[in-house]
């Protein structure tokens, strides 16, 4: 992982978190991990112990849509998002989508792909 990447955090007592990498140190036990959250936008530290994934505390987030079918064309993909099945998301600056809005019924939209 590197500065500017969205990630989660494990923390005591409840669900991942959601964050961004501010800054990345490197040491042989593993690797510190400066992650801005939203109670603490200044960053806290995390530290990934290297070879035990109890010690893992920072993993990279990932894209949790799931849509129900696809619908492929040569000019984009139509896609549609039942609300059950969107776990999380997370908007990065280089997404395809530049707003996304997630409402209380099912959703229709149209992703457009860059030649």
């Amino acid at each position: 992982m590197k500065v500017n990447d969205r990630v989660t955090v494990k923390t005591d007592g409840g669900p991942r978190r959601p964050g961004v990498v501010l800054a990345v140190e490197e040491f042989s036990e593993g690797t510190m991990y400066l992650v801005s959250l939203e109670d603490y936008p200044l960053g806290i530290w995390f530290f990934n112990e290297a070879g035990h994934q109890d010690g893992i505390f920072v993993e990279k987030a990932e894209y949790l849509i799931q849509p129900d079918w696809w619908e492929t064309t040569s000019q984009n993909v139509l896609a549609h998002v039942d609300k059950n099945t969107i776990s999380h998301i997370i908007r990065q600056s280089d997404d395809m989508v530049d707003n996304l809005f997630i409402m209380r019924f099912d959703l229709t939209f149209n992703i457009t792909f860059m030649r």
